[in-house]
């Protein structure tokens, strides 16, 4: 019986030391993690949405702006005529071939003066003609006379040249002056053909516009006739569908990014679905008419820094030809266009709003690993210097090797920046590195 109690006292201090053993290590390890947490964390965790890592992408800088379909040659037909339009004989948007028939001008009028015309000038050439036939026969007396021996001869001129020769008592004398009458007569006759056909080429002209031709191949995109009035000024306009461009304009802002020769792609109601391609080709050094910047039609990255409030700028004219397939455009309809001011291709990019800017120099927030192991040890982060390359609407290039892919980056660097130098956990990351 004494040996019972010294029993049962063992049995109830085991567990107590267990107890005791335990609550120390839950004590330790508790220790362990509040010093962990206080000291990575200072209290702030981000969440995964709120980093990101550098990864290398393309990145592309374009001015947007909207624009008209056009023919790159256009021909405008026009008319000095004022008699009626006796034919028609295409319609709006008729393919035509070249000197094609695309409206006939009664020249009527024209035709009759001409031909009277023609008439008074047959009468007058018939008469020079003859006065040449009558020295040229006077001529050949003449030689026939000296021929025969004769040394003079009666002249048959009756004006003061050819009786002073006659007077002269020489045949040779009289040949020479014919021969000088004979010249003259055939000049006159040559003056009378010019002098008509001077006097003939205007009518001519006239009744050779009454048929109004196209210049070349195309299409006609305007047509200004009826059949039994008068046109007086253009008529039609055929273009030169077989090679596009797009005539646009841009902002002021946008001029010192844009160069001949840019790359542009562009989208067109006429064509849903389909993506163009075409290179700038002019790019005019005179503004048009400043317009209203609520109202203008050019927009691209820089339009943020053009005028607000509805403040008046200036807009420049920018010609595009169309590149590769035209299936789908039409003349006349519009554009949206992309045109490409510089690009770069696989290289290390952030989203724009991780740029911090101050002044001349750019920053990025770059949570480093406070540890060997960032699970544990977590991330501080650091302000890091970069230099900017490109920039797209919602990338930018880092040209320099300050920060490479593979880093964490805080996208929104102006939200975040309070956490320079701090140590943060990030809930969730799994890193996305490519």
């Amino acid at each position: 019986m004494a040996i019972e109690p010294a029993t049962a006292k063992k049995k109830t201090k085991k567990p107590l030391i267990i107890g005791a053993i335990i609550a120390v290590v839950v004590l330790v390890l508790g220790a362990l993690a509040w010093s962990w947490y206080a000291s990575v964390a200072s209290g702030s965790i981000l969440q995964a949405d709120d980093v990101t890592e550098v990864t290398r992408g393309d990145v592309t800088n374009a001015v947007s702006a909207n624009g008209t379909v056009a023919a790159r040659e256009e021909a405008v037909l026009s008319t000095r005529l004022t008699g009626p339009v006796s034919s028609v004989r295409v319609h709006v948007g008729d393919r035509v071939q070249a000197q094609q028939p695309l409206a006939v001008i009664d020249t009527t009028p024209e035709e009759q003066e001409l031909a009277g015309q023609r008439a008074t000038q047959r009468t007058e050439l018939r008469s020079a003609q003859n006065q040449v036939a009558d020295a040229q026969a006077e001529l050949d007396r003449l030689y026939t006379a000296a021929a025969n021996g004769e040394t003079t001869a009666a002249s048959a001129r009756a004006d003061e040249e050819g009786a002073a020769a006659a007077a002269s008592g020489d045949i040779q004398t009289q040949i020479a002056a014919q021969e000088r009458a004979l010249a003259r007569a055939q000049e006159d006759v040559s003056a009378a053909q010019e002098s008509a056909n001077l006097a003939n080429a205007g009518l001519e002209n006239s009744i050779n516009a009454g048929t109004l031709s196209a210049p070349f191949e195309g299409v006609v995109t305007v047509l200004n006739a009826k059949e039994g009035s008068p046109v007086e000024g253009p008529v039609a306009t055929v273009a030169d569908d077989s090679t596009l461009e797009i005539r646009t304009t841009v902002n002021e802002a946008d001029m010192p990014n844009l160069r001949p020769g840019n790359r542009v792609t562009f989208t067109s109601p006429s064509a849903p679905g389909k993506e163009f391609a075409g290179k700038v080709t002019g790019i005019s050094p005179v503004a048009q008419q400043p317009e209203a910047a609520a109202g203008a039609g050019a927009g691209g990255d820089s339009a943020a820094l053009a005028g607000q409030g509805g403040a008046t700028k200036a807009t420049f004219p920018v010609t595009i030809e169309v590149t590769g397939d035209t299936e789908g455009l039409h003349i006349g309809s519009t554009a949206k266009t992309k045109i490409v001011s510089a690009e770069q291709k696989h290289v290390p990019t952030v989203p724009l709003t991780a740029i911090l800017s101050e002044g001349q120099r750019a920053f990025v927030l770059v949570a480093e690993p406070a540890g060997d192991n960032p699970d544990e040890d977590g991330y501080r982060v650091v302000k890091r210097p970069v230099t900017v390359g490109i920039t797209s609407a919602f990338a930018a290039e880092l040209k320099g090797t300050e920060v490479k892919p593979g880093e964490i980056v805080l996208p929104q660097a102006r939200d975040h920046e309070g956490l320079v130098d701090q140590n943060v956990t990030i809930a969730g990351f799994e890193g996305r590195q490519q």
